[in-house]
């Protein structure tokens, strides 16, 4: 399924004002982010049903907290690259990117599993 999320995110990003340059590295950080989100998740033995305690741990620390940094780190990495942002506030933007990846995890996740 990886293709067909970053098809997805490619061509969201190009709806906006970013460079093709750009936007294919966002779409690119998402597309690894989610792609190592899934293969941690298959590794830990991970049950979608959300039935034991651990899953659901499992989901929000390695699917939600460790994977995302995927995508805020590449995604961040491009805005500066592309000229988007300025350097100076690459930790602001990896934060909010982060942050928002993550609650994207632990509140939809769970949402679409059930």
């Amino acid at each position: 399924m990886w293709p067909v999320a970053a098809l997805g995110a490619l061509a969201v990003n190009l709806t906006t004002d970013l460079s093709i340059g750009t936007a294919a590295g966002i779409a690119a950080g998402n597309t690894a982010a989610a792609v190592a989100g899934a293969l941690v998740l298959r590794k830990s033995q991970f049950e979608p049903a959300l039935l034991r305690t651990r899953d659901v741990l499992t989901l929000a620390f390695l699917g939600g907290g460790a994977a995302t940094v995927i995508s805020a780190t590449i995604g961040t990495v491009a805005l500066i690259l592309g000229g988007v942002a300025p350097s100076a506030d690459a930790l602001g933007i990896w934060t909010d990117w982060w942050l928002g990846d993550t609650l994207g995890v632990i509140v939809f996740a769970p949402l679409i599993l059930s």
